[in-house]
């Protein structure tokens, strides 16, 4: 299940720990290799192991096998990006899900999100369990959207804020979804569609791109990561209002 009270950066460790081993871990050496031992032989909760591994099987980076874990490499891939795509492959149905409610992690960045136009939802646990899908999986605890919440804001994808979460595509989440692009320039439509899609989704109801990205694709034009330009001879559908912008360039820098 990916809704596990995790954290963010235990994930990246125990995956880490699992893809250097030569062979398969087992549960008891992910154990030891985490947690403390105490002098005095005082039992130590893996709760937070059990709960990283448990993620780790759900979003298809680590597989059981036979009650051990073997890693799943992700090519060039950084970490955050392996776990975005894998996330936004269980919402889309490319990957099978290995709990019911898997499908819904990306499901409530982009029902409350991006195809709303939001930035800021105020009270994240009320919103989610108005939506249907989660509804019909018998609703999400405020513990699981707690964990939901910081497991996006460790990913970039934005901060919590008391009950609610703030929504926005960090740079440095945009400049490793940009290296990870195989084209230095291109039309936005194609950027948006075949490969930034691939780790989230970006289209709001009425078709233009959210804020949540726009604003970071912007702030990295600004910044001279990248050049957006309008293009109007390109048949490509434009983005970011009447801007009308057409074409992305990247240039490499912060």
């Amino acid at each position: 299940m990916l809704f596990r009270t995790v954290f963010g950066p235990e994930l990246a460790a125990v995956y880490g720990f699992i893809l250097a081993a030569k062979d398969a871990v087992s549960r008891p050496e992910a154990h030891r290799a985490f947690m403390p031992e105490y002098a005095d032989s005082r039992p130590v909760s893996t709760q937070s192991i059990d709960d990283a591994l448990s993620f780790l099987v759900s979003a298809d980076l680590i597989h059981d096998v036979d009650g051990d874990y073997v890693a799943r490499p992700v090519q060039a891939l950084s970490f955050r990006l392996a776990v975005l795509m894998h996330a936004r492959s269980l919402q889309l149905g490319n990957i099978e899900p290995k709990h019911v409610t898997d499908p819904l992690y990306m499901l409530i960045l982009e029902e409350l999100f991006v195809r709303p136009n939001r930035v800021f939802v105020a009270d994240l646990h009320t919103e989610a369990n108005k939506l249907r899908q989660v509804q019909e999986v018998g609703g999400l605890s405020k513990e699981k959207l707690q964990a939901w919440k910081r497991v996006m804001a460790y990913l970039g994808m934005g901060w919590r804020v008391s009950d609610g979460f703030v929504c926005a595509c960090a740079p440095y989440l945009l400049k490793e979804i940009l290296d990870a692009w195989e084209y230095d320039e291109g039309p936005l439509q194609v950027f948006l569609e075949a490969h930034l899609g691939k780790f989230l989704p970006f289209q709001t109801v009425g078709g233009d791109l959210a804020d949540s990205i726009g604003q970071s694709l912007q702030h990295s034009a600004r910044n001279g990561g990248l050049a957006l330009a309008a293009r109007y001879d390109s048949p490509t559908k434009p983005y970011f209002g009447e801007q009308r912008l057409r074409y992305l360039t990247r240039m490499g820098g912060a």
